[in-house]
């Protein structure tokens, strides 16, 4: 087995959960500005009637909000996986069991089941 140096081990870990906690707190400003972007959105829906082409422009901008929240989203729970379940959830694999049971995930319905086929 080669040498190792349990110093840079042990930098590079805190380096890495320090990078992981600088980048949740990105993540949470970055998410209110997505929701200040979707209520402004909501609002011009609301108070303006907008035809077929404007219509669809502003679908388009609702769309790509909410794929950027969604994404957001996924990666500070990736990042939370991470942190709370530090070297423990590391070795133990749970952690990528975590990660991995994000890709199963499916949509409920809560109101509008018509629009999902149910």
């Amino acid at each position: 087995i080669m040498d190792l140096d349990i110093n840079e081990i042990m930098e590079s870990l805190e380096q890495d959960f320090d990078w992981l906690v600088k980048r949740k707190k990105h993540l949470e400003l970055e998410l209110l500005e997505i929701e200040r972007e979707i209520t402004d959105i909501y609002h011009a829906m609301e108070f303006y009637n907008l035809d077929a082409a404007k219509g669809y422009k502003i679908y388009k901008m609702m769309q790509e909000r909410l794929i950027r929240r969604r994404q957001n989203k996924d990666e500070t729970l990736k990042i939370d996986y991470i942190l709370s379940g530090g070297i423990k959830g590391l070795t133990s694999k749970q952690t990528r069991k975590n990660f991995e049971s994000l890709g199963n995930r499916q949509y409920q319905p809560r109101a509008l089941k018509e629009l999902f086929g149910v």
